[in-house]
């Protein structure tokens, strides 16, 4: 699965600089300094900004429907402005006053808009980035910061080889995102959690933010390049409108799954990662996650819980998530075809020791 996992991570993380040619790199080597110079809105600026009520043409209105359905049957949304507000999907993002919002333009310069929405459907035009970007995606996986095995192996000469970030041959352990539950109940799972150093405020200037809100039932992608005390102030300004929550919906063709735990460490990765193709494995894996019971109400999945990604990669183009956030107040999972459930200390126990993890 490993080859496909590094295709959807760089598919992630195209934006991180236009002309990146391998983006995965990147993420690995933390390499987030620009090489161009850019103005950083401020903290208490934005949060001015969205007290205020913002000018906006009105489009076409878009109606979320109710369900959470599976990714494979959902078309990405194209983003619209509706009443001062970008709504796609299910997501409702209030634009800050005196930002205006834009599309994509095909031969425009590749640079960063200040004060700007970007928003766009699924289809990628020209290279031009905004503090925010709201984009329609056909995928459902969440990123996540990349680790590679430490043990790689000397070139033919016998000299220590190349960087192992740059290497595109070595299998990609990718962490699990960080979590929130937005106002109306959908999750958002982002790449770096808000108080990380990458996101922190005192960067000097030059420095490029970059971080990923993606809503894997409404199939949209927020793109936030302000440091993680001005992404909070956007995050908290977004709501969802309610869906309707069932049991966890999981591909019926699983060939393989993948588990990985959030405190593992690029000295020893391998530690908190297991890998399955095994038949009876999965129906087993998929057979215990199934039959938990729907969790209809207190959703509370934040940033702040260790966590467990579990990959199940079938036919689909796209593999499906669960995201399964643990701790004593709050130990759920969520689907990212649909679908959330609370999870017993039993049952992740289970979980690790048919994967194998119990033991280690």
């Amino acid at each position: 699965m490993s080859a496909r996992i590094r295709e959807l991570l760089d598919d992630a993380v195209a934006g991180i600089t236009p002309d990146n040619p391998d983006p995965v790199t990147a993420v690995i080597a933390r390499g987030r300094a620009a090489r161009r110079r850019r103005r950083t809105l401020t903290t208490a600026a934005l949060a001015a900004a969205l007290l205020g009520t913002a000018t906006a043409v009105a489009v076409t209105t878009h109606v979320a429907g109710n369900e959470a359905p599976p990714a494979a049957s959902f078309a990405p949304p194209t983003p619209r402005v509706v009443n001062g507000e970008v709504v796609a999907g299910a997501l409702h993002l209030p634009i800050p006053a005196g930002w205006t919002v834009a599309t994509p333009v095909a031969d425009a310069p590749c640079e960063t808009l200040s004060t700007t929405v970007l928003i766009s459907g699924p289809q990628k035009i020209g290279c031009q980035t905004a503090e925010i970007e709201v984009t329609g995606t056909a995928s459902t996986w969440p990123a996540g910061r990349a680790l590679l095995p430490k043990d790689v192996a000397p070139s033919a000469d016998g000299q220590p080889g190349a960087d192992p970030s740059a290497r595109t041959d070595l299998p990609l352990i990718v962490l699990p995102p960080e979590s929130v539950t937005l106002p109306g109940g959908e999750p958002a799972w982002m790449t770096d959690a808000l108080d990380s150093e990458a996101l922190a405020p005192d960067h000097a200037p030059g420095y490029s933010y970059y971080n990923v809100l993606h809503l894997p039932w409404s199939h949209v992608s927020i793109t936030l390049r302000v440091d993680g005390a001005a992404s909070r102030t956007i995050i908290d300004s977004i709501r969802t409108e309610p869906a309707a929550l069932g049991a966890l919906v999981l591909p019926v063709d699983t060939s393989s799954v993948e588990l990985t735990t959030s405190d593992i460490t690029d000295a020893d990765p391998w530690t908190g990662h297991a890998e399955t193709t095994d038949p009876a494995t999965i129906a087993a894996v998929t057979r215990l996650l199934g039959s938990q019971p729907a969790m209809l109400t207190g959703a509370c999945a934040g940033s702040s819980h260790n966590a467990l990604r579990l990959t199940l990669a079938g036919d689909a183009p796209d593999p499906t998530s669960v995201i399964i956030t643990l701790g004593d107040r709050c130990q759920e999972a969520v689907s990212s075809a649909g679908g959330r459930v609370r999870l017993t200390d039993a049952t992740v126990s289970e979980l690790e020791h048919l994967l194998g993890l119990a033991a280690r």
